[in-house]
């Protein structure tokens, strides 16, 4: 008969690390290479093919998902027959267990990642217990080690600290699964001591050295002390004359290290600060335009020296920046008076010594305002940039305005501050540089000159007059009251004198 596939049935474990067989039996002629297929089935209907031949070791992947085979018979001629398959119940998750929990070499300071195998379906969150022992035990039951170790930590990750140093460490893990279900404690034990965290740890010679050197009490921690080392030395500006300098300290505890400061200059000379030798320093004048280098030798507590280490070098040292609190005008803001600005310097000691010894100059710069109102707008008067204004008739009802910047002798500028006056007020009436032009003659024309100032000028008043030689008297020239006169026979032997009263538009009278 045709070939054909009587029964196909999985016999086996239906659990994580099971093994899965599958029996089929053949009819219909000599058995050929018969097909066989194994297939992973998820919820969702998805299928993954999987590489097996009679048997199928179940694995983590397979957890919660069904196992189908498909047997498709085939004759030694090569005749196929019909399929037939069959699936598994769902794959369970084997009971939780810890296979495998190794603890690095441990190193103080340095994080320890223990090295772990899990074996039980997803793993959940396990419970980790860190104990630090004096002695190596080869018995780790959880009630001994518990009883004769402390416990230092509770997370799979530790950093050991100097207190750990020359002990040893155990840690206890119970393996987890998702579901929240335990397995049995794995625990596990460092093979030596933790070490000092440093690069250099100490030859074997230098632990005989220590070990008679020191004090029996300390020689548990200390015969593991590396040579003190210092790493990340750094410096930090905790204010904007102060600094301090920090670094981490490694092997055995720590003496009376050694700081000291350092004045790089911009050629690469570095001298060290007489005086400066705390893990604080206060700037000073001679570390301007320097930068500044942090140096910290380690000293362990027994007196033994390491290698000075050396910061980055800082930012270039410069003084507090000049600044002025405001500007004041000194003067009438009014026409032809001249206006100076004072600038209002802080009230503090640093700010008055860096006026003192660090001022190199300041700029000035004047504007006019395109009018007067709530929003002004400005325009710079480009020859204007001393620190005094002399107040021109074109800023009669205008505004006025002056900049000041204070440059330090490093070039450094200050922010800039300015100071806005009332608009401007025209001056009292005044005639200046006044002169009459004309010749000598009786029938000659004169006239009367003078520059005017104090706003816009109005009908001002003149009077021609004559003066007889070696008098003090003044004879008025009925009706000549224009700034022209022509002389007649009457003015011979006299002088002419012209009275000119300035008047501004609005009436008001000079002198």
């Amino acid at each position: 008969g045709p070939p054909a596939c009587r029964s196909l049935e999985l016999a086996g474990s239906m659990l994580e690390g099971g093994r899965l067989t599958s029996h089929a039996e053949y009819t219909g002629g000599v058995k050929g290479n018969c097909i066989q297929q194994w297939f992973r089935s998820h919820d969702d209907g998805s299928k993954d093919e999987l590489i097996a031949d009679e048997c199928l070791d179940l694995v983590l992947a397979d957890v919660d998902c069904r196992i189908e085979v498909i047997f498709t018979p085939v004759r030694e001629d090569g005749v196929q027959g019909s399929p037939k398959s069959v699936s598994s119940d769902t794959i369970l998750p084997g009971e939780p267990k810890g296979v495998s929990l190794v603890i690095p070499e441990c190193f103080e300071d340095n994080e320890i990642s223990p090295i772990k195998a899990y074996f039980g379906g997803k793993e959940g969150t396990g419970k980790y217990t860190w104990f630090r022992t004096t002695e190596k035990l080869d018995n780790l039951e959880p009630e001994l080690v518990a009883s004769c170790s402390e416990v230092v930590g509770e997370t799979l990750l530790y950093k050991p600290s100097l207190v750990d140093v020359g002990f040893y460490l155990i840690l206890c893990w119970v393996p987890t699964r998702c579901d929240g279900k335990t397995g049995d404690p794995l625990m596990a034990i460092t093979d030596n001591p933790v070490m000092a965290g440093c690069h250099l740890i100490c030859s074997y010679l230098t632990l005989l050295c220590i070990k008679y050197l020191i004090p029996a009490d300390s020689y548990s921690c200390m015969k593991f002390a590396a040579f003190p080392s210092v790493l990340d030395v750094n410096l930090k500006k905790t204010s904007s004359d102060l600094y301090s300098g920090v670094g981490i300290y490694y092997g055995g505890y720590e003496g009376s290290s050694l700081h000291k400061w350092y004045r790089e200059s911009s050629d690469g000379t570095r001298i060290c600060i007489d005086g400066a030798a705390s893990s604080t320093y206060e700037v000073a004048d001679a570390d301007y335009s320097c930068h500044l280098l942090f140096g910290y030798t380690p000293v362990r507590s027994d007196g033994v020296i390491g290698e000075e280490k050396f910061s980055e070098p800082s930012d270039i040292i410069f003084p507090e920046q000049l600044k002025i609190e405001t500007l004041s005008f000194k003067g009438n803001q009014v026409e032809r008076e001249t206006l100076a600005v004072v600038e209002q310097i802080p009230r503090n000691e640093t700010q008055e010594h860096i006026w003192g010894n660090y001022k190199k100059e300041i700029k000035y710069q004047w504007f006019a305002s395109n009018g007067s109102g709530v929003d002004l707008s400005f325009e710079p008067l480009a020859t204007e940039c001393s620190r005094s204004y002399r107040v021109r008739f074109e800023d009669i009802g205008r505004c006025l305005k002056c900049e000041c910047i204070a440059i330090d002798v490093f070039g450094r500028s200050s922010e800039s501050v300015s100071a806005v006056t009332s608009p401007i007020l025209p001056g009292i009436p005044k005639i200046e540089k006044l002169e009459i032009e004309g010749r000598g003659f009786h029938t000659n024309l004169y006239a009367v000159r003078g520059i005017y100032s104090g706003g816009k000028e109005g009908k001002s008043k003149i009077q021609w007059l004559r003066s007889m030689v070696g008098s003090p008297d003044l004879i008025s020239i009925p009706g000549e009251t224009g700034r022209m006169y022509e002389a007649n026979v009457d003015d011979v032997g006299y002088r002419l004198v012209a009275i000119y009263t300035p008047v501004r538009e609005d009436g008001v009278e000079g002198r």
